[in-house]
């Protein structure tokens, strides 16, 4: 009997403190909630954000929902189904959503040509008194022929200068790509068409001559008068190439512009008893001496606002920014 109650009391000892309860309905569904919660954490990591955050927001509405299950017993199973629908919704969203697509890599650079206008030079006016030239050089550093399509010369400033001394009129024969306007507003385009291509590493030259207006607002002196603009140069090529900068330039055209009085002298001045003498200007008549002095001063105003403008120059704009102070 002691034995017996002794082996009883043993049982009773390896029964109790070793043994655990077994897992409740809570525990169960804690143990999945943490399992599922791992499981959509993996799921999502390589997920577009928008699915991955709307699966978040599912999970989190699944756990109120199972919050809502143990408090309130009475709807337990309602709750209980409503939060594994929506947990699956949520894998299930993880699951089909589409992994988000790499940046497409930044495109290659296209070859092209790559043109520039190594130099401007302008030429006088020719013999005859009428054109003006420029002698265009341009380079091509690309990898591919370059074709030059149009020049265009941007008119920013203009003046006439009438001659002040003059003889007979002279006569204009030459060729000529294109006629300069006569009075041209700021901004004026004159565009003469090219058909130039340049080989990948080519240099290539060629001139355009500018021909002077035949006539100015009627003037009879419009024939033999310089005409002086100041502008920019540009070089179009077609579509393949990228537009070149525009090169500044000052040129004169029809009656080359001299340093010898024709239009100009270098300092304003008024008329004097010796003009008048019959060894001075026009001969000793007054009247001429007054025009051709107020020539030479108004032809001076008008090239001063010319030549305080930058670029590559004429030989006689040259000669004239040299004599007026404007170098």
């Amino acid at each position: 009997m002691e034995q017996g109650g002794q082996e009883g009391q043993g049982g009773a000892n390896l029964a109790g403190p070793s043994s655990q309860p077994p897992l409740g309905h809570k525990d169960w569904i804690g143990v999945a909630g943490s399992v599922m919660a791992i499981l959509l954490s993996v799921i999502g990591l390589n997920k577009q954000p928008v699915f991955r955050g709307w699966a978040v927001a599912l999970m989190v509405v699944a756990a109120a929902v199972g919050v809502l299950a143990v408090v309130m017993r009475r709807y337990r199973r309602a709750t209980t189904s409503a939060a594994v629908v929506l947990v699956v919704a949520a894998l299930a969203i993880l699951i089909v959503a589409p992994e988000p697509t790499p940046p497409l890599p930044d495109p290659t650079p296209t070859p092209g040509p790559k043109v520039l206008v190594s130099k401007v030079d302008v030429v006088a006016p020719d013999g005859t008194g009428s054109v003006v030239t420029l002698d265009v050089t341009v380079r091509n550093d690309g990898d591919r022929p370059a074709v030059l399509t149009q020049l265009e010369l941007v008119i920013d400033g203009f003046g006439y200068l009438p001659p002040c001394l003059y003889g007979s009129n002279l006569e204009v024969t030459a060729e000529y790509a294109t006629t300069l306007p006569d009075n041209p507003a700021p901004g004026t385009a004159v565009t003469v068409s090219l058909h130039q291509q340049v080989e990948p590493g080519g240099v290539d030259r060629f001139t355009v001559g500018l021909k002077a207006p035949s006539s100015h607002d009627g003037d009879d002196l419009g024939a033999i008068a310089s005409y002086v603009y100041a502008g920019r140069v540009r070089v179009q090529q077609d579509a393949a190439g990228a537009a070149l900068e525009p090169v500044p330039i000052v040129i004169d055209a029809g009656t080359a512009l001299d340093a010898n009085g024709t239009f100009y002298l270098a300092e304003p001045r008024d008329a004097t008893a010796a003009d008048v003498g019959t060894d001075g200007l026009c001969g000793g008549d007054a009247e001429c001496v007054s025009r051709q002095v107020a020539c030479w001063n108004a032809n001076r105003r008008t090239l001063l606002p010319l030549l305080a403008m930058p670029g590559a120059r004429s030989p006689g704009a040259e000669a004239a920014t040299a004599a007026l102070g404007k170098a």
